[in-house]
């Protein structure tokens, strides 16, 4: 097996490593940056948004008022009404689907009398 000597193996100076050396390096960049380090305020240990406990809910959402022209009486009359008028709607729905019910097995009757008749 051959070794190749590398230009880092062929000269001493690079082949020491010195404390001064690496602490020029560190020194380079400074502190570690921290954006938030000088931002510590030890008054916001109290502010309630800012806590880890929790708070007790104090908003209560807004109550609605019922319509101002409509009356109990109004509003029943019109309930009975809206309720009749669904009644009517569904009832005209299930004779539709009766009707389709009734087509679909006449076809299915028809279908089976000509699978007997081959």
């Amino acid at each position: 097996m051959q070794f190749y000597k590398t230009s880092h193996d062929l000269c001493p100076m690079l082949q020491e490593e010195t404390i001064e050396d690496a602490n020029t390096v560190g020194g380079l960049f400074g502190p570690p940056y921290d954006p938030y380090s000088n931002m510590y305020n030890p008054g916001w240990t109290n502010y309630p948004n800012f806590g880890y406990v929790s708070q007790p809910q104090t908003w209560l959402p807004p109550q609605s008022d019922p319509e101002p022209g409509m009356s109990l009486e109004d509003m029943i009359k019109e309930l009975v009404s809206n309720t009749q008028e669904f009644q009517r709607s569904t009832q005209a729905s299930i004779q539709k689907m009766k009707s389709q019910m009734s087509q679909l097995a006449s076809s299915i009757s028809r279908l089976e009398a000509q699978d007997e008749i081959e």
